[in-house]
């Protein structure tokens, strides 16, 4: 994985925008800018994630995703799974196949609904995700060190406002 150029990058953006955006208005400039740097951001930040954590951990960052929600839910339904990712069913099923038989989870029935079966992790997968957090968080705080601290929850907050919107929730405010 190559470094980013930052400053190459931000051009390109400006050139980008100001084509898509001609004789549109600074309001549609404004929102293709944030757009295009929200989709960077994350590219950049799920890169350094999944080659500097995940991958030497022996999984992808999809496979990560479907651990650490089945670590913090304690068992979940494929299908829920793939709502909060917002992937389609067949993308977590395969991530599960490969999850399973590395060993980290497991497909149980649901003793209360033999109809439904549940996505629960196994020592080795829990043991596998308690490894993988600190690493995590460790870059995740290096990638926002150079955002003030007193301006990130207005960040959150902003970004909490552009998921609820994307995802209909209908709510407005954070």
């Amino acid at each position: 994985m190559s470094e980013p150029n930052v400053e190459e990058e931000l051009k390109a953006l400006a050139r980008l925008s100001n084509a898509f955006t001609k004789g549109r208005g600074s309001e549609a400039r404004s929102a293709s800018r944030i757009i295009w740097h929200i989709i960077r951001l994350a590219r950049h930040a799920e890169q350094r994630l999944e080659f500097e954590v995940h991958r030497p951990l022996g999984w992808s960052w999809a496979g990560f995703r479907i651990m650490v929600n089945a670590y913090a839910l304690d068992s979940i339904e494929p299908s829920q799974l793939a709502d909060i990712l917002g992937v389609a069913r067949p993308t977590v099923t395969s991530n599960l196949d490969r999850l399973e038989r590395d060993g980290l989870l497991v497909r149980q029935t649901d003793p209360e609904n033999r109809r439904r079966v549940l996505v629960v992790l196994t020592d080795k997968g829990r043991a596998a995700v308690e490894q993988a957090i600190p690493l995590q968080m460790a870059i995740e705080k290096e990638l926002t060190s150079s955002i003030p601290l007193e301006q990130r929850d207005g960040l959150e907050k902003m970004l909490n406002i552009m998921l609820r919107s994307y995802r209909g929730h209908g709510s407005k405010s954070a």
